[in-house]
């Protein structure tokens, strides 16, 4: 059984997050304070349950509570890896998608994190623009913060990998930063591409109110990875718009009406989604 088997079969067990070097370490330990509060106080699980063991990073595991201590001053949950149900292989549940949403408002910022996890997109890199409204506010624990938000909301889903979130990176910077993560990270191609021109190989998409095309019809020339480019609640300004277009940027739009920036960043996410979940079961029946 391989661990998206283990996943089907088991989608009913509650999932507990934990760091990859306790997974990895199989054998018995403790649950983190805060996984066992969740699971004492909220779930009110009992020794012998059986629950699954994700670190976020592609490492899924089966496990049962062998040991509850309900004491006020350590609330404490020991957990045994069963055998053979631990599978250090990781697995990547991702689609190749980079979304770039413009640095928001701190709850809508969250809901954006929250949704693009859920659609499995494979990294998030926030950008400032002018209209940014966290612009001047940003603080590195943000992406801390994000990250846990990620992490949870991957629980939830019953997700396996959840996105890596990047510091935020001015617009005006944002080739050069993606270009570098790319060269880093070449896992983005669902085809065989030039993996040295990655950057160039993408498709790279911002949502505008005067686009040259509809997103539906962007994804037409579907190439791999799909870059996502979301503006802000003021939009994104001509030179911003003019800037992206000389880097490759398409401009497109997913409706008539005016979108709160939160709402088109998570519809944008999910058809993007869609024809990639598509066009990636095509290629494994055609393969």
């Amino acid at each position: 059984m391989d661990g998206n088997s283990l996943q089907e079969k088991n989608a009913s067990l509650k999932r507990f997050l934990v760091d990859t070097d306790t997974l990895l370490s199989k054998g018995c330990f403790a649950l983190p304070v805060k996984e066992a509060h969740h699971l004492i106080n909220v779930l009110r699980l009992r020794q012998g349950d059986k629950i699954e063991l994700i670190d976020g990073k592609g490492h899924i595991a089966l496990a049962e509570i062998v040991e509850i201590s309900h004491k006020k001053s350590d609330k404490k949950v020991m957990v045994l890896t069963e055998k053979n149900q631990l599978f250090s292989e990781k697995i990547d549940d991702t689609l190749p998608i980079i979304l770039t949403p413009s640095l928001l408002a701190a709850t809508k910022m969250d809901i954006v994190i929250q949704k693009a996890t859920e659609i499995g997109v494979k990294r998030i890199l926030p950008v400032i623009t002018q209209y940014s409204i966290q612009r001047k506010k940003y603080s590195m624990n943000k992406r801390d913060r994000w990250q846990q938000i990620a992490y949870q909301a991957l629980k939830q889903c019953k997700g396996i990998n959840a996105p890596i979130i990047d510091d935020p990176v001015s617009i005006w910077d944002i080739r050069e930063r993606l270009v570098d993560l790319l060269n880093k990270d070449n896992n983005y191609c669902l085809s065989t591409c030039n993996i040295d021109d990655i950057y160039e190989h993408s498709l790279k998409i911002m949502l505008s109110p005067y686009p040259s095309a509809s997103l539906h019809e962007a994804l037409m020339s579907l190439k791999f990875p799909v870059i996502l480019l979301t503006g802000p609640e003021g939009g994104l300004t001509p030179k911003e718009t003019s800037y992206l277009e000389k880097l490759g940027f398409l401009g497109a739009s997913i409706s008539r009406r005016i979108l709160r920036a939160e709402t088109a960043s998570i519809i944008a996410t999910g058809i993007v989604a869609y024809m990639l979940q598509f066009t990636r079961s095509t290629l494994t029946v055609s393969g």
